[in-house]
């Protein structure tokens, strides 16, 4: 209970706040006292760097090799933990599909006719780009759980050369190459090469919002759209979107101006790319791994509320509600890891505390294996 109201307190508190921001970046003057100087006050960094493209024919190949590494590893725990003493390829495939991936490779097999349950559709929270994108991928391959596999894979890399080039706007190379590896080797990061949408809806998403901080809203759309396709989270990149779009072309402002004409021409050209839904309430009740995630969210959206960009911090607080509302209290903390500016924040954080790096690191990397070694074989790990 008192998690609960705490839990509300801040998320509300920072609504309250990134409007304030909002309007008081569009013109809209509030009196000036301390806390309203406190709260208004934002701390932020903007090299404005651009990547030249070469780090990224670097990093695309690199993460490649990474989760090529993370797949050589897990053979080891599957061999250990195992009876079986001839482990070979299709059986060292068939450990990563455990849970929803089941569901998935059935998908890639035969789409949604595969999905069936006494005449009933059970897809609710099988969303198809993933498995469309694999089964077009099995065409050549002839074999789902090696298609899921690879398109998990891909995904990833593209996903990870997306955020580099986001994060190296606003914060330059050091951050951005954290925020990539902390995104990696988080706990549950061993989901981004499962048979799950997880390294989908990070490609998608981080797309979204690197096109947002372009302010290229075709692509916003496009993207936006993308990501609703991977997970209903998708829909929550409408709020960043929306705030980004407010704050840059200070549209607040032009109503207060009385120019009218030319707000409702912004909106009716690049504002329509933006998909809207609507938000709900907050509730909450899980297992330890979920609430410790939780709980880092809450301290990341307090901690880089002064000091990161209002999208940032709008993208986590509707990102929580929603996966705190409407989904499965087991699989919160796999959720969390596509919470993409929680990882910005702690990688900027790391920047300014460099000796918080190396025990960030070496933690999230061991509970990194516990985690995997616990999904392979099947255990309450969603």
């Amino acid at each position: 209970m008192f998690f609960a109201v705490f839990a509300s307190i801040v998320v509300w508190s920072l609504v309250i706040v990134v409007a304030m921001r909002v309007f008081n970046n569009c013109g809209f003057s509030f009196p000036k006292n301390k806390v309203t100087d406190f709260l208004l006050a934002e701390k932020r960094i903007t090299l404005k760097e651009e990547t030249d493209g070469k780090e990224l024919l670097y990093l695309f190949p690199a993460c490649i090799a990474f989760r090529i590494a993370v797949y050589i590893i897990s053979v080891f725990p599957v061999a250990l933990f195992t009876n079986d003493q001839s482990l070979d390829f299709p059986s060292w495939l068939a450990q990563w599909k455990q849970w929803d991936a089941t569901g998935y490779n059935h998908m890639i097999q035969g789409g949604y006719k595969y999905m069936m349950e006494d005449g009933e559709y059970v897809t609710l929270v099988f969303f198809p780009l993933y498995s469309f994108a694999g089964r077009i991928l099995n065409i050549f391959i002839n074999n789902t759980q090696l298609s899921a596999i690879i398109t998990s894979t891909l995904c990833y890399a593209f996903a990870c050369c997306f955020l580099y080039k986001l994060v190296i706007i606003d914060y330059g190379k050091s951050v951005a190459r954290k925020a990539v590896l902390y995104i990696s080797i988080s706990p549950f990061g061993f989901y981004f090469g499962a048979m799950l949408t997880e390294s989908m809806f990070f490609l998608t998403t981080v797309a979204s919002f690197y096109y947002i901080r372009k302010h290229n809203w075709i692509m916003v759309g496009v993207c936006g759209a993308l990501a609703a396709l991977s997970r209903i989270s998708g829909v929550v990149v409408i709020f960043p979107a929306g705030v980004e779009f407010i704050e840059h072309y200070r549209l607040f402002g032009m109503f207060k101006d009385k120019k009218v004409k030319e707000a409702f021409k912004l909106i009716l050209t690049k504002g329509l790319w933006i998909v809207s839904d609507r938000s709900i309430m907050v509730k909450f009740g899980m297992f330890i791994p979920e609430l410790l995630s939780v709980i880092m969210m809450l301290i990341t959206m307090l901690y880089g509320a002064r000091r990161h960009k209002s999208m940032y911090i709008t993208y986590m607080v509707v990102y929580l509600v929603m996966n705190t509302s409407i989904t499965w209290p087991i699989s919160i903390a796999r959720y969390m890891l596509c919470a993409l500016p929680m990882f910005i924040v702690l990688a900027d954080f790391t920047e300014r505390h460099k000796k918080a790096h190396i025990p960030i690191t070496v933690v999230s990397a061991i509970f990194f294996g516990i985690y995997m070694t616990g999904y392979l074989f099947s255990k309450q790990i969603m």
